[in-house]
């Protein structure tokens, strides 16, 4: 054989090896697929982060391999979200930093003015859906400003942002170590626990869909009980609902269990009738429920105040105005109205703020 054709077969060879390790799903996924995004999974009270993270990361594989739909998940969610917004999340960030810093310079009355911005802030740049961390950060910081100048209630709905963000924010916080600000949290959080976690309505998952140009919308939640239900949604209706019981865990990635999860959320993505691969687990599509009524529509773009001043009727000023900023945070923008069976619930559990 001439060394020609040896180069030749070990191309071929090559070539070969490289094929066969690319899931053939996701090489023969079709252009026009639809584009499926999945966005974080949210939690009752005490439910791991991490867990929910890694859960959605092996759903998001697994449909990439079974290779029928295009998947939208992680940075790629993130960079769609946030695209155009960078100047939003700087402010939120600088405002953030400011208010921390007063805190510690005893001035918890300026200081909340700069956090409520944060907070409102995070809401325009997506950060609720893709930045729970740093958002609930922010909330929970205004709390602490807010219990200092004993504003109860606003620190009590700045505490159920943080805990409505990340579901186990008091595991991590050493902010909690504040004896007041403690038991509050703990008192919301057994509140939170016999109520059901925060879900994407129909009408929302439409207008997050329109945001970041997807087709379809999933979102999944985490009961008290670990059952974990999966959402598909498409042109504003909620097209089927996928549940698996607890106990909730993070499974390896190589699980079975993800294969079982993504093989009927395609089918239904694709509008077929979705085939559960585990005959022993009911897939349930109940009629979608209705949708909550937003609340009063305000100005979607609430104006922060300035940052700049420092003096003594500017602290004034800044707190009256902190008031605002918090209360426009909770119920202005379009919302995606995270509510389980379309119940009224408080502003702050209606907050995922789209700003168009």
């Amino acid at each position: 054989m001439s060394w020609r054709a040896s180069a030749r077969t070990l191309l071929a060879a090559v070539v070969a090896v490289i094929v066969a390790v690319i899931p053939a799903s996701a090489q023969d996924t079709p252009p026009d697929a639809p584009l499926v995004a999945i966005i974080p999974l949210d939690g009752a009270p005490g439910t791991s982060s991490r867990d929910m993270r890694v859960v959605v990361r092996g759903l998001a594989e697994a449909l990439i391999e079974d290779g029928r739909v295009q998947v939208v998940s992680g940075d790629d969610l993130v960079e769609r979200l946030t695209e155009g917004k960078a100047q939003t999340l700087q402010e939120a960030r600088d405002a953030f930093a400011e208010g921390q810093l007063l805190m510690r310079e005893g001035d918890p009355d300026i200081g909340l003015a700069f956090l409520a911005e944060s907070v409102a802030a995070h809401g325009r740049a997506g950060s609720p859906v893709v930045r729970r961390e740093e958002m609930a950060d922010a909330a929970f910081i205004l709390a602490k400003a807010l219990l200092a100048v004993e504003d109860h209630e606003a620190a009590r709905n700045a505490l159920v942002q943080a805990l409505r963000l990340l579901p186990d924010y008091l595991d991590t916080q050493t902010e909690a170590a504040d004896p007041a600000l403690r038991e509050l949290a703990l008192e919301i959080e057994a509140e939170l626990s016999r109520r059901p976690p925060r879900r994407l309505s129909a009408a929302g998952a439409d207008a997050l869909a329109g945001d970041i140009q997807v087709d379809e919308v999933i979102h999944g939640v985490v009961l008290a009980d670990g059952t974990v239900l999966l959402t598909v949604y498409r042109n504003g209706e909620a097209v089927h609902e996928l549940r698996r019981p607890g106990p909730f865990r993070a499974r390896r990635l190589e699980d079975p269990w993800y294969d079982q999860v993504a093989r009927p959320l395609a089918d239904a993505a694709l509008g077929l009738e979705p085939r559960d691969l585990d005959p022993t687990v009911v897939t349930e599509a109940p009629d979608p429920t209705p949708d909550p009524v937003d609340p009063d529509p305000v100005d979607p773009d609430p104006v922060a105040p300035d940052p700049a001043p420092r003096g003594k009727g500017a602290r004034i000023g800044l707190a009256i105005a902190a008031v605002a900023v918090v209360g426009a945070a909770a119920t202005g923008g379009t919302l995606y109205a995270l509510d389980r069976r379309g119940e009224p619930q408080d502003a702050w559990d209606l907050q995922i703020v789209l700003m168009q």
